[in-house]
């Protein structure tokens, strides 16, 4: 048997449990999600708006009483851990109040009563097929139970008892989150029938599971700070192997239902359109046939002619005769009944059956240029026809025909392949109504409403308003059903549809017989696994504190090491990070162990290294692992970029590899380093180049010229006069002179030029890429000479001294660097010689 750890004395009754140690941030931030989430739900039914209850066009909206119980959980976790105190009033108000109201709710399903608590006429407004708005989901409402038991039993626990039941009761929370995410992709009202008020909203699914995630994380933490623990490693171990075993092998289940749900859904769409489509195009065909008969009567020159003369009402007994054999002929050959009627509403002549006016149950159809027809339902469904009948573009009579449509009829009739529920249905529309014709399932022209109970319009509203599509939703009956719907005409329509508890008979006969066994399957695995994991817990925890022992030592060695020591896997996750890593980093130990070790390198390196190591780990081949003291630049917590020496050896333990690299912080050798070459390069008083650094500079410039077939230029100046300033206001005036004018010099060429002291007043400039260079780089003299002119600005008073120029050009291949200074410094002399002030060659 494992070793238990005792739990800790409780507090006192009457004693508040001690302030939480520290700040935890995913109770935090769980919490304040499903704040926020409550409050934008409210928010949006206050002011309206659809898509803060919705969170998606169509799906199904979170209710008041839900958005207020997550409101009020999260605040009761939040609160607490933000001020880091039990506060255990507060859960157990927030526990009961959630209790409570899920029970009302649950009584309000169960017993199909309305206790007043929905806030109906705050959520009336949406339209969502919601028969009964503002209702609480029931497993909504068994999860708020739930949640509320959990809230106040978090700071009660006193016994291994209380403990397991909470445990229990969390797991049922998120439970009822993942079901209710599952089952919003499973669509449980069209497998079983149920209204779309007993459907969990997605969001409110996710925001169960973010509950009873949190409430765990609180009340461990809370455990935790307390110091109370009745389970032991092998019982939190087990309990959560077998929550881990039970939620896998429930998604994994449900998701293959999903799946095979979604086949069957889409087989059944492609079956209903198909069925409406071909009905569609013989419907059409029928009638069309129908009103063309109808119209050739119409047209019938012995029957108009006679007509017109019985019209007239000077008609003889042979011409009436003769229209009698006329209308005789259309009732033997086709029509079931035919009447004359004159302009003035008088029968003129009837033959067949009667055909009356159209009543309130036919069904208009689109006017010709002389012809209306209706649809009618006289024991069998008919065809009313009125054709006027035209003299000179005059009516003179008006000829109604009546005829049989036995093949539509069979087309309404024949529900084969539509099982016990399907229907085929015409209906016209009026303004809040639809008339219908009688069905397989409906036996006389019946009258229902264009919406259904929950207020949105039926697939047939849609039909008649000249829409065409397919759709599951609510009925005339209250039923869920999949309809495919399409117009036929102007304020006509077609639907074909069948109950979704028929469709979907299938997978909810399969689902019931899963279900049970996956649960014996559940139950047998988890106490298998109990079984199993047991002795392997006992070992695991022996070797657990082996491990720590050393890893102790370990830690206190490498803490005492003065350099920085990092470790990283092969994924370039950082392992370990020693006392002195985290004072040259910035960081400590806890914010870099687990993540990427390109958090301590400047972006530009990132991709660098990330190359490298898959090169490394795939050929072996490496720049950096295995060579010692390498420079590479570092990135500290605060941005701030350093050098730092790196050397990285890999050490292989069973089959793992790791890295283990040790740092310098060289910041200041470099800074030294870069000084002192600062001081070999640049002159000190004007910090621009010195000789050295303009020689090196003038023999690259060379190189390139005489590659790229170029001239350049050298100027060597000397400040006229400078002697004598020097004297009269000192050495401090001379030396704030020179620096003035390396300023003013710098100013006056390229920032491509380079422009240097040599020594005393003595000054060069390099001028690369000429494209005249005699016009050029006298055209940069002229400008010095110029700009030189102006007085300076002295500490002791203002001076002005002119500056003499000699210059020489590098036009090709054969001049060395000391031959081209050379060459400028005797021009310069010659400027001098010849007035100063100007430049020469």
């Amino acid at each position: 048997m494992l070793k238990r750890e005792k739990p800790v004395v409780g507090l006192k009754p009457g004693l508040e449990p001690p302030a939480l140690p520290q700040l935890h941030l995913l109770p935090i931030l769980l919490s304040g999600a499903i704040t926020l989430l409550g409050l934008l739900v409210l928010s949006g039914w206050l002011l309206h708006l659809r898509v803060l209850v919705e969170f998606g066009n169509g799906m199904v909206a979170m209710v008041v009483n839900t958005a207020l119980c997550f409101t009020l959980a999260g605040i009761a976790i939040l609160l607490p851990a933000l001020l880091r105190r039990p506060m255990p009033d507060l859960r157990n108000m927030t526990g009961a109040a959630l209790s409570i109201l899920g029970a009302l709710i649950l009584f309000e399903h169960v017993f199909d009563r309305n206790l007043g608590i929905d806030w109906t006429l705050l959520q009336d407004w949406l339209l969502d097929g919601n028969i009964r708005p503002g209702r609480m989901a029931p497993n909504t409402a068994v999860g708020f139970i739930l949640s509320g038991a959990c809230l106040i039993l978090m700071t009660r626990i006193a016994s291994k008892a209380q403990e397991r039941l909470f445990q229990i009761l969390i797991f049922c929370v998120a439970t009822i989150g993942l079901t209710g995410l599952v089952g919003y992709t499973l669509a449980p009202e069209q497998l079983f029938g149920w209204a779309r008020s007993a459907r969990m909203a997605l969001h409110t699914a996710a925001a169960m599971l973010a509950l009873a995630v949190a409430m765990w994380s609180s009340w461990h933490h809370l455990q935790r700070g307390e110091g109370t623990r009745y389970f032991g490693l092998d019982d939190r171990i087990g309990f959560m192997s077998a929550a881990i075993l039970c939620v896998s092998t429930f998604t994994a289940g449900m998701t293959g239902f999903v799946f095979q749900q979604t086949l069957l859904e889409g087989s059944l769409r492609d079956k209903l359109q198909s069925r409406l489509d071909g009905q569609r195009r013989v419907i059409y065909t029928v009638v069309t046939q129908a009103r063309t008969a109808a119209e050739h009567a119409g047209g019938d020159r012995e029957l108009t002619a006679h007509a017109a003369v019985v019209a007239g009402g000077n008609a003889s007994e042979a011409d009436k005769t003769l229209l009698m054999a006329e209308m005789d002929d259309l009732v033997r050959a086709r029509f079931l009944g035919a009447a004359l009627w004159s302009v003035q509403g008088k029968l003129l002549y009837a033959a067949g059956a009667t055909v009356p006016p159209p009543g309130a149950g036919a069904l208009a159809l689109p006017g010709h240029a002389r012809q209306t027809a209706a649809l009618v339902w006289d024991q069998e469904i008919m065809l009313d026809t009125s054709i006027a009948l035209l003299a000179d573009g005059k009516a003179y009579a008006r000829l109604d025909l009546r005829q049989r449509l036995p093949i539509l009829q069979t087309q309404l009739f024949d529900l084969r392949g539509l099982g016990e529920t399907g229907e085929i249905v015409i209906c016209a529309g009026r303004v809040a109504t639809l008339v219908c014709l009688p069905s397989g399932r409906q036996k006389a022209t019946y009258t229902i409403k264009r919406v259904n109970i929950a207020r949105l319009p039926l697939p047939m509203s849609l039909a008649v308003d000249g829409k065409e599509g397919l759709l599951a939703m609510l009925d005339y009956k209250g039923n869920n059903v999949m309809a495919a719907y399409a117009p036929l005409s102007d304020n006509l329509g077609l639907v074909v549809k069948q109950d979704s508890i028929e469709l979907y008979s299938v997978v909810r006969t399969q689902l019931k017989l899963v279900i049970p066994v996956l649960l014996l399957l559940l139950l047998g695995g988890a106490l298998l696994m109990r079984m199993q994991i047991r002795p392997l817990v006992a070992r695991l925890i022996r070797s657990e504190r082996q491990a720590r022992d050393k890893q102790l030592e370990m830690n206190a060695l490498v803490g005492s090491v003065g350099e920085g020591i990092v470790t990283m896997n092969e994924q370039g996750m950082i392992e370990s990070f020693n006392q002195a890593a985290a004072s040259i980093f910035g960081y400590a130990p806890a914010e870099v162990i687990g993540k990427s070790m390109q958090l301590l390198m400047p972006p530009e390196m990132r991709q660098a290294h990330h190359n490298g190591m898959r090169n490394y780990l795939s050929t072996g081949k490496a720049k950096v692992i295995g060579t010692p003291n390498v420079e590479l630049p570092g990135l500290r917590k605060d941005g701030t970029r350093f050098t730092l020496e790196l050397t990285v050896n890999e050490i292989q333990y069973d089959s793992r590899r790791a890295f283990v690299g040790i740092v310098r912080d060289i910041t200041e050798r470099k800074q030294v380093e870069a000084k002192l070459i600062h001081l070999a390069q640049y002159d000190a008083l004007t910090g621009l180049p010195n000789r050295a650094l303009f020689m090196d500079r003038l023999a690259g410039a060379t190189l390139r010229a005489n590659r790229a077939n170029r001239a350049l230029a050298v100027l060597f100046l000397d400040l006229d006069g400078f002697k004598k300033i020097n004297d009269t206001l000192g050495h401090h005036s001379g030396d704030e002179l020179l620096r003035k004018f390396g300023e003013r010099l710098s100013l006056a060429v390229r920032k491509s030029d380079t422009v240097a002291r040599l020594a005393g007043d003595e000054f060069t400039i390099i001028l690369e890429e000429l494209s005249d260079p005699q016009t050029d780089t006298r055209a940069v003299a002229d400008k010095i000479i110029g700009a030189m002119r102006h007085p300076f600005d002295l500490a002791d008073g203002s001076v002005s001294v002119t500056t003499s120029i000699g210059i020489a050009i590098h036009a090709g291949a054969g001049a060395n660097v000391e031959e081209l200074l050379r060459k400028a410094d005797d021009a310069m002399y010659r400027a001098k010689f010849s007035g100063k002030n100007r430049w020469s060659n």
